[in-house]
């Protein structure tokens, strides 16, 4: 038991991290993309699923040996709340263990890391180091994907089509680095943007934080990914309006104009790129018939006006893409582009409802703790929720491996800050 301690068990969630991002490309090579069939194949696929468990043992291990008291605050409540009732009344409403199992692994199992950074007891220079440690991993997976994008991108291709999929392009092919997907690596990409653009409001700002930054703004904008494109831009000015700070705004602003014009002269022109940006974002604000997301959108809310009290946790977004057909009645196959209508769809206004009061709640203390303690880390934290929610609108960012577990283990960190109960 000596080397339960809170020091071994930080390591062990740095090491999550680490082995996550090389997870997708050791899976495609030990054993493919196909769905599992055999316990070995199972035991693979299942490695993150098995070392976060094995985080939770040790960390309730660990609060059992000090003898830690824990004390619930009221976004802790409601996150139970948002846990309990989607994963208990989707598994009712499903009907279907081995659905409902993928729907849980996907979307629920991830919040176990909120309780993990929520009840160890940890000095807030600690949370910031490892949320430093693990930021710096994610520019260096950045920087990854730019030396792949530009000098093995036959390699890039191979392996984006080991997983099934094809290299999808908007003018030109659109940079993955090891997680083979986009859309996923855009995500990452902006919050990390925003996480070294935080940086240089403090104190200990640094050179180097523009270094991180510009590595991580890059990977986005050559991810093409829109909607990662568009959470970058807003933490843009979201930042300096709670850190009053210009000047590094306009330093950072200019950094990001001169990458946009090297994407824009790469793909074509600058001003052909940003009109077919505008265009994009304008149809798809419009709900204008014809865009791919937009009749996503109104099939998925179709497909919640047949159901207004869901189909079951696993029975909509990409669980229901894998398991059933596009004209299937019992699930809600086309809820893969919203999170918001992805949960409306599994359990209804109740589920949505839940997830609604947890946002609302966790907006509100943050905010009176920032206003209160100026604690410029839980600034950044509400501004990520904020950012990440926004982005949900338009995509199941809270089922992109991985990201779920980074997400959910800031909020926990964040109300382990909050918190002036002592655990």
């Amino acid at each position: 038991m000596l080397f339960i301690t809170k020091k071994n068990i930080l390591h062990l969630v740095f090491l999550f991290f680490l082995l996550g991002l090389l997870f997708p490309s050791f899976r495609l090579l030990m054993i493919g993309s196909n769905e599992s069939t055999t316990v070995y194949e199972y035991f693979i696929a299942a490695l993150p699923e098995i070392l976060l468990l094995f985080i939770s043992v040790v960390t309730i291990f660990y609060l059992l040996k000090e003898k830690i008291t824990i004390s619930l605050s009221i976004t802790d409540k409601f996150i139970f709340l948002f846990l309990l009732f989607n994963v208990i009344i989707g598994s009712i409403l499903a009907a279907n263990s081995k659905i409902s199992l993928y729907g849980f692994r996907t979307s629920y199992l991830p919040i176990f890391f909120y309780f993990i950074a929520r009840f160890l007891p940890l000095k807030k220079e600690d949370i910031i180091q490892l949320i430093d440690k693990i930021f710096i991993l994610f520019s260096i997976f950045g920087l990854l994907g730019i030396v792949i994008y530009f000098f093995f991108f036959d390699f890039m291709v191979e392996m984006i089509h080991k997983t099934g999929s094809v290299v999808t392009e908007y003018f030109i092919p659109r940079m993955t680095s090891i997680l083979w997907t986009p859309v996923v690596f855009g995500t990452f990409m902006s919050i990390t943007f925003c996480y070294f653009y935080f940086k240089l409001f403090q104190k200990e700002s640094s050179k180097k934080n523009y270094i991180y930054l510009s590595i991580a703004s890059f990977c986005t904008l050559f991810s093409i990914s829109r909607g990662s494109i568009i959470i970058m831009l807003i933490g843009l000015f979201l930042v300096p309006l709670l850190f009053k700070k210009w000047k590094l705004f306009a330093i950072t602003f200019a950094i990001i104009s001169i990458q946009f014009l090297a994407l824009g002269f790469y793909i074509n022109s600058p001003k052909v790129v940003s009109s077919w940006m505008i265009k994009s974002y304008t149809e798809t604000a419009d709900l204008e018939n014809g865009v791919s997301r937009v009749e996503l959108w109104k099939n998925a809310f179709h497909d919640f006006q047949k159901k207004p009290f869901g189909y079951g946790l696993g029975k909509a977004g990409h669980v229901a893409t894998r398991f059933y057909s596009k004209k299937s009645d019992v699930a809600a196959v086309s809820s893969t582009d919203g999170w918001f209508l992805k949960i409306i769809n599994e359990t209804g206004l109740l589920g949505l409802l839940t997830y609604v009061l947890l946002s609302i709640v966790f907006i509100k203390t943050t905010w009176n703790n920032y206003k209160e303690k100026h604690i410029p880390i839980v600034g950044f934290m509400l501004i990520m929720f904020i950012l990440v929610n926004i982005q949900n609108i338009v995509s199941n960012v809270l089922d992109f491996y991985l990201f779920s577990y980074l997400f959910w283990m800031l909020l926990g960190f964040t109300e382990n800050i909050k918190s002036d109960k002592k655990i």
